[in-house]
């Protein structure tokens, strides 16, 4: 029996390490980068690389095999990134040969001194030489060989590729492209060319601050990825300080117009009530100016981004949406806005049940004490500022205390919570008439850690110096007070251990009817969070049915973010100047008719 029982242990601890060996071993090798960026220097500061080309570029006509056509595909939010990389107008279906849709590409950039170097990649498969070498003759040119680089020859692009790039006063190489049996190159100089296909030092995909950001992502092998060191937006920032003072000492100062003698005398004679009085700038604009030139580049603290990193990928497989993940490394002791973020904590959310149910957007954020945060800027302002700016920071929000008659740190923000939210809908007229179709209700939401506390400063201090009026709510209790310019009048409510800020009562503390999509999506998260942003399709588009979904969270190593987002038409992401046409049909960069009954929208 003893023998018995011994061997039931032993066979038991040999399962939970051989299980527990193969959780670790499973979860140690479930990521592993498997791109191209061992073609790329470790010195690389920006690098995109995609799967399939064809996710950046609407299907054509022609469909290939590896990239079927969808017509709700709509543009990879991506391109709201690095649209400013791309020449205008918008690229259309013509602009990529159907050979390269399926193809993967993958580009690099990096600064040496103020020259800007690269190269962009992309890999061929036998057979496939002849076409992509035409088709570069054909839109480059078929300039002479100015170099040859690990056996490429190395054509000079003569022409002028147009405007379309980054401004931020770097200078480029010359352009250069090549084809070989296995790879078509497109790079920036000699040197560009020589650091991809020559392949000397380390490699970018062995650098740790390239890896620790790609692998919050899902596996390499799909959709396309950008990083961003933050070596660059240092050098950028610098860049451009440097350049601001430049032209700060180079301006001559403006031109001192020579008086004659009866000019004075004459302005002297003029009465002084011809003359507007001089305009003195209050505390609260110099604290503003003060913020803008000198705060908010201390307060933004480049130098303690580590690394951006962006993942996005298109539907596949029947799914609908694009899918977006980001992430923001810090450095080991971040500073700045970053050190905030660092400090903030996820929760799930609470408050689901008593807001209303029908709104069509919900953000939503939780996490940090509001007195503690209010303290913590403060804190970091004082680092960032000079003593006489700081001291207009102080006057500012001293003066509007004053008006109000009340400390914010020591009256009201002890009265908040940690968790808020944001509600806003937008009655459609065919559901609820012609005459509320104009008719929108917003609410804000903010937990109380004192009720009556927050009660009493509303009606004791701030009914006065604001002029509110008491309101009559069933379950709760409110004050009203005007708008400038407009017809509605705002109300503050305190009902359910919640203060509101609204324009329609009724709605705001309202939580009954059907639930819909935005609503149903932020009760059902089970997930924690810092913020949530849900909203209804059919704010920007009747075409999308795809709830538009965000998540964030922050923490001492960075912000990750994770998105879904419905398709737009090729010219929404251009101010809507490109072809609205669905996007499986060829674009003529003319827009579509509008359908009748079209119910678009703006958020």
């Amino acid at each position: 029996m003893k023998r018995n029982g011994m061997m039931a242990v032993v066979l038991i601890a040999v399962v939970l390490v051989v299980a527990g060996a193969g959780y670790w071993f499973s979860h140690r090798s479930s990521w592993a980068y498997q791109g191209m960026g061992a073609r790329f220097p470790e010195k690389t500061q920006v690098f995109m690389e995609t799967s399939q080309m064809g996710q950046w570029m609407p299907p054509g006509e022609a469909k290939s095999s590896g990239a079927p056509a969808q017509a709700s595909r709509g543009t990879d939010p991506m391109l709201q990134v690095l649209k400013t990389v791309w020449a205008a107008p918008a690229v259309t279906p013509k602009d990529l040969p159907e050979l390269l849709r399926a193809k993967p590409m993958a580009a690099g950039f990096w600064l040496d001194g103020s020259k800007v170097q690269g190269a962009a990649l992309i890999p061929l498969a036998p057979g496939e030489k002849a076409a992509v070498e035409q088709m570069l003759k054909d839109k480059m040119g078929d300039g002479p060989v100015a170099a040859t680089v690990a056996g490429v020859a190395l054509h000079k692009v003569e022409h002028d590729l147009g405007e379309g790039g980054l401004k931020l006063g770097f200078q480029a190489d010359e352009i250069l492209w090549g084809v070989s049996d296995a790879l078509a190159v497109v790079a920036l100089g000699e040197g560009g060319a020589k650091a991809v296909l020559a392949g000397q030092g380390k490699a970018l995909s062995e650098d740790p601050v390239f890896l620790s950001a790609l692998k919050r992502f899902p596996a390499a092998g799909s959709g396309a990825t950008l990083f961003v060191r933050g070596s660059l937006l240092q050098q950028v920032a610098k860049a451009k300080s440097e350049e601001k003072e430049t032209a700060a000492v180079t301006t001559p100062p403006p031109a001192v117009e020579e008086k004659k003698p009866d000019q004075g005398k004459a302005k002297a004679a003029a009465p002084a009530a011809d003359e507007p009085p001089a305009a003195t700038e209050s505390d609260a604009s110099k604290a503003l100016k003060a913020l803008v030139k000198v705060g908010l580049p201390k307060l933004l603290a480049v130098d303690s981004i580590r690394s951006f990193a962006l993942w996005t990928s298109p539907p596949r497989d029947g799914e609908k949406g694009w899918q977006v993940q980001s992430w923001l490394g810090f450095n080991e002791q971040p500073r700045g806005i970053w050190r905030l973020a660092a400090e903030g904590s996820s929760k799930t959310p609470q408050i689901c049940g008593r807001l209303p149910r029908g709104g069509q957007v919900y953000v939503w954020g939780a996490g940090r004490d509001p007195a503690r945060l209010y303290q913590d800027t403060l804190d970091e302002l004082s680092k960032d500022l000079p003593v006489e700016q700081m001291s207009w920071v102080r006057a500012g929000i001293g003066a509007a205390e004053g008006k109000l008659n009340i400390s914010f740190a020591n009256d009201l923000l002890p009265t908040l919570s940690d968790e808020w939210c944001f509600t806003w809908d937008r009655q459609d007229a065919e559901s609820k008439g012609k005459e509320a179709a104009s008719k929108a209700h917003a609410a804000f939401y903010i937990t109380l850690r004192d009720s009556r506390r927050f009660e009493d400063l509303v009606n004791q201090k701030l009914a006065a110096q604001l002029k509110l009026k008491a309101v009559d709510l069933k379950g709760a209790r409110g004050w009203s007070f005007g708008v400038p310019g407009q017809e509605r009048t705002m109300q503050i409510l305190v009902s359910g251990g919640m203060a509101i800020l609204t324009d329609d009562p009724a709605w705001a503390l309202g939580n009954g009817g059907n639930p819909g999509k935005a609503w149903k999506a932020l009760s059902d998260y089970r997930g924690k969070a810092c913020t949530l942003v849900f909203a209804e399709p059919g704010l920007w588009s009747d075409t999308n049915d795809i709830l538009l979904s965000v998540s964030s969270s922050g923490g001492p190593q960075g912000i990750y973010s994770a998105g879904l987002f419905p398709g737009q038409p090729p010219g929404h992401m251009f101010g809507r100047k490109g072809c609205d046409k669905p996007c499986d049909k060829p674009c003529d960069g003319e827009k579509a008719p509008a359908e009748e009954g079209s119910k678009k929208g703006t958020l």
